[in-house]
């Protein structure tokens, strides 16, 4: 239903909600308009809800963000991304992502709290 992204520019956080059904072009809309959002920078720190993701993403799905991230390399450069999901489908999901994207550029770590997940990125 929505994906929605701000950036906390004290935190140098990017957060990203996705509520509802969301298909995988407006994932992937998202992550290409946060990165050309004004405030956005390689490197920073992102925190990723999915808790209340209704979602039947693919492997194929999951294949194409992580080609995403691959082809976007220098946007992502540096990039902490603290993913927090509710369901056990969206972390074993998030896991082969983590496979799939698994660079030098940039970390995913997968949390269940969210408070964890900002902890974790170093902003409260």
């Amino acid at each position: 239903m929505t994906v929605d992204f701000y950036i906390e520019k004290g935190d140098d956080l990017l957060v990203r909600t996705l509520k509802g059904e969301v298909t995988p072009d407006e994932i992937i809309d998202s992550m290409e308009a946060s990165m050309k959002h004004p405030d956005y920078r390689p490197g920073m720190a992102s925190l990723i809800d999915l808790r209340e993701l209704v979602s039947d993403s693919s492997s194929a799905d999951i294949r194409e963000f992580g080609e995403f991230l691959i082809a976007h390399a220098d946007a992502v450069e540096g990039m902490r991304a603290a993913v927090v999901v509710s369901r056990a489908v969206d972390y074993g999901m998030t896991r082969m992502l983590q496979a799939i994207a698994e660079s030098p550029q940039f970390n995913i770590a997968l949390f269940y709290d969210i408070d964890e997940a900002r902890q974790w990125l170093g902003v409260e």
